[in-house]
């Protein structure tokens, strides 16, 4: 059985002592991806060292764990404080990875736009993908038998490339109905009263429902469309200071942002969140994906908004007129279009073109709607 030595371990003593305080750091600050490959950390070295931990021997496994030296640990030679030590810092973090799930989960729930963009949302699905105990199970099938040397490696690589492929098209699920149910809770909340009677009221109802049909519209254009693409197609996005914090990669090391080397920091981060997803996603699914989610939403917001715009126009003319310029200026207005442009990393036309499938969507929505409405920059 293999011994670790002295030096080794006082090494590992001292990194569970750490890892503890960073993680709950990381969650106080919202740093879901940093806060989860901490805990990875943090399990991998506790796994194999001890059988006792079974959250501890699941998400270490799942992230690349479960080597042959695992053999020896039933019967490692542990010192009694390191022992001790495992157990006290397992009992301590063995609530956080629900903790980390829950957080991560809130994030996706509501919209990225202007609000950490696709650099928080690739951070919290990496947190959920980190923290998947079953992120590494390979569909069942042929096992190889008597097969080759060369065989049996054929066999694992095609294992492994369909593993990634079902990680990679369940966080696309998870991704887009995370984006389905905030819409659904938008729209829930634009209804309006079928009467109004005072002009105070009217203004009162006309700027709620314009606050939230600009949401609409924002959630349309980033979260559904730009954002994926981003993370998704080209697995690159623009790094936000104030959102990052500290830089972590898995090992704990922070840099603050302050410093000389942003530029590097910011090229870390970006590494250490998309290094932590599956390698690829498929483009023909997503395109998919997130065309049937337009054709299947466009319909309902269209209906919602035209209600709305019916009993707005019954009580002030000009408050209509004031919330179509709005919603103009948000889909097709200079403004917008330059922030949509303005990422560094692509063009809204370029992200249209590899999200939308305009017969996907323009066939669900006027199969779904007489009319034609209209239309604008986001469908």
């Amino acid at each position: 059985a293999a011994v670790d030595g002295e030096d080794e371990i006082l090494r590992i003593r001292r990194e569970l002592a750490r890892l503890p305080r960073e993680i709950h750091r990381y969650l106080d600050e919202n740093h879901v991806h940093s806060a989860a490959a901490a805990l990875i950390s943090l399990f991998s070295m506790i796994a194999p060292r001890s059988d006792r931990y079974p959250l501890a021997t699941a998400l270490a496994a799942s992230n690349g764990g479960g080597s042959d030296d695992w053999n020896y640990r039933a019967n490692a030679n542990n010192p009694p404080l390191l022992e001790t030590q495992m157990k006290m810092v397992y009992l301590h973090v063995q609530t956080l990875p629900s903790r980390t799930v829950k957080l991560a989960t809130k994030i996706l729930h509501r919209s990225a736009a202007k609000k950490g963009g696709a650099h928080v949302t690739a951070a919290a699905l990496s947190a959920l993908d980190l923290l998947d105990v079953d992120r590494t199970k390979f569909d069942t099938g042929d096992d190889g038998g008597n097969a080759g040397i060369s065989s049996i490696t054929s066999i694992n690589n095609n294992q492994t490339n369909r593993n990634n492929m079902n990680r990679a098209n369940k966080l696309i699920d998870l991704y887009y109905e995370s984006k389905a149910k905030l819409l659904n809770k938008l729209l829930n909340r634009l209804t309006l009263p079928s009467s109004i009677s005072t002009a105070a009221d009217a203004v009162s109802v006309t700027n709620a429902a314009e606050r939230i049909l600009s949401k609409i519209v924002l959630i349309l254009q980033y979260d559904v469309i730009l954002y994926p693409y981003m993370i998704f197609v080209l697995r690159k996005f623009p790094i936000h200071v104030d959102v990052a914090g500290k830089t972590g990669s898995g090992s704990g090391n922070g840099h603050q942002h302050t410093n000389p080397k942003t530029i590097v920091n910011k090229d870390q981060i970006l590494h250490s969140i998309m290094s932590t997803l599956p390698p690829q996603f498929d483009g023909a699914v997503l395109q998919s994906k997130s065309s049937r989610f337009l054709a299947a939403h466009l319909p309902l917001i269209r209906t919602k908004v035209k209600t709305v715009l019916q009993i707005i126009a019954g009580t002030t003319a000009s408050k209509l007129g004031q919330i179509r310029q709005s919603l103009y200026d948000k889909t097709d207005g200079v403004e917008c279009m330059k922030e949509l442009d303005g990422s560094g990393v692509c063009t809204w036309e370029e992200a249209l073109a590899g999200m939308v499938d305009v017969r996907v969507v323009t066939h669900g929505t006027f199969a779904s709607a007489g009319d034609g409405g209209g239309g604008g920059g986001t469908s």
